[in-house]
């Protein structure tokens, strides 16, 4: 992980990709109130948050709604459809 993390953050990103769910933070009974009350969150005032009084800490530059700058570019590809398998007969005889 980079280093430049909180031990806080680091420990958060590993409870949040934990493979098996059940020991997964905010799947052991609490929900989204376990991931809350984790310690990387002390430092936010969660009302404020709910309330929107909080600051963003990067606002995009946008032209319009449908500026698309802040998005990678990608190469559209065309979805091509499985072909198709003769089955039919596949167990004739069997």
């Amino acid at each position: 992980m980079c280093r430049k993390f909180s031990a806080p953050l680091k420990n958060l990103i590993k409870q949040l990709l934990k493979t098996d769910c059940r020991k997964r933070i905010g799947c052991r009974g609490c929900g989204a109130r376990e991931i809350k009350s984790h310690a990387w969150f002390n430092c936010i005032n969660q009302r404020a948050l709910l309330q929107r009084r909080i600051t963003s800490p990067f606002l995009p530059t946008i032209k319009d709604r449908d500026d698309m700058n802040n998005f990678d570019n990608y190469e559209e590809t065309a979805i091509s459809e499985s072909p198709e398998v003769e089955l039919e007969n596949i167990f004739h005889g069997f």
